[in-house]
């Protein structure tokens, strides 16, 4: 049983984090994503928030995984996909694996706010 504060907050994220989702691809093997991490949100968007084309390729970089869950593309390939690669099939990829991604957190967001009941919000 879990004691430490990290570790139950680990266990709940585990348990609420939302389902994996595969993707097919123009290159005949399918992109599996995970739920995000806020790492993982950091490292595609920094500290601007706005979606740049390069966020596509390292959509992939951080976010594509085979079927047992082990990246796709490592950190030294994101020069590769940006200059190499179809730009289309990357943003393509990179689109839906974010529509994807976006859903899963909505509908893990609302599982936690039912588990909490409700939840006061600060007043502006």
């Amino acid at each position: 049983m879990a004691n430490r504060a990290i570790d139950r907050a680990i266990e709940h994220y585990q348990r609420t984090k939302g389902e994996r989702h595969d993707i097919d691809t123009a290159w005949g093997f399918k992109v599996w994503v995970s739920p995000w991490t806020l790492g993982e949100k950091d490292r595609v968007f920094g500290s601007g928030g706005a979606w740049r084309h390069r966020d596509g390729a390292r959509m992939l970089v951080v976010k594509a995984e085979d079927e047992n869950g082990v990246r796709l593309f490592q950190d030294i390939e994101e020069k590769e996909l940006l200059n190499e690669v179809d730009p289309d099939e990357i943003t393509s990829i990179s689109g839906r694996m974010l529509r994807l991604l976006n859903a899963d957190n909505a509908a893990a967001r609302e599982m936690t706010e039912g588990d909490l009941g409700t939840v006061a919000t600060p007043k502006d």
